[in-house]
C-alpha cells in the first residue's frame, strides 16, 4: 500500500514531534530541578539518603540552594498523608543547608518539598527503610 506524499509528510512530522517531546521530557522523576522560578529554593540532596522508619522523631539534613530562615517543609508519606514542618522543627544553617526534625513512621517512598520566602522548591523523593 503506497502512501500519498501528504500522508507521508504528516506522519513524518508526527514522528519528529513525538521524538522531540520525548527527548526534551524529564525521564527522571526525582530530578532536583525547578525551572519554573530561578529564585525558588532548590533541593539537591537529603541525608541520610535512606532513613529508617521509626516511631520517634529523627533529624534529616537537606542540602540545596536558597534556603532562608522561616522556611517550611511538606512531607508526603507513602499513604498520601501530607505533614507540614516549620518553626522549631527546622534549623537553617546556611542558604544551602538546613536540618529538620521529622517523623518518618513508615517504610516506602516519601516526597519532600521546601517553601522558602514564599517560593516552592522542586520535589525530591527518598526511600524510608
Amino acid at each position: 500500500m503506497a502512501l500519498s506524499r501528504k500522508t507521508f509528510l504528516a506522519a513524518s512530522a508526527l514522528v519528529v514531534g513525538l521524538g522531540l517531546t520525548t527527548a526534551c521530557g524529564d525521564d527522571n522523576p526525582t530530578s532536583p530541578s525547578n525551572p519554573s522560578n530561578p529564585n525558588a529554593p532548590r533541593i539537591v540532596s537529603l541525608s541520610p539518603g535512606s532513613p529508617t522508619a521509626s516511631g520517634t522523631a529523627q533529624t534529616i539534613t537537606v542540602t540545596g540552594e536558597r534556603f532562608a530562615s522561616g522556611l517550611s517543609i511538606l512531607l508526603d508519606a507513602p499513604n498520601g498523608v501530607w505533614t507540614t514542618y516549620q518553626g522549631s522543627a527546622i534549623t537553617v544553617q546556611s542558604p544551602t543547608t538546613f536540618t529538620a526534625t521529622v517523623m518518618l513512621s513508615s517504610a516506602g517512598v516519601w516526597d519532600l518539598t521546601v517553601t522558602s520566602a514564599g517560593l516552592e522548591s522542586n520535589e525530591i523523593q527518598f526511600s524510608v527503610r
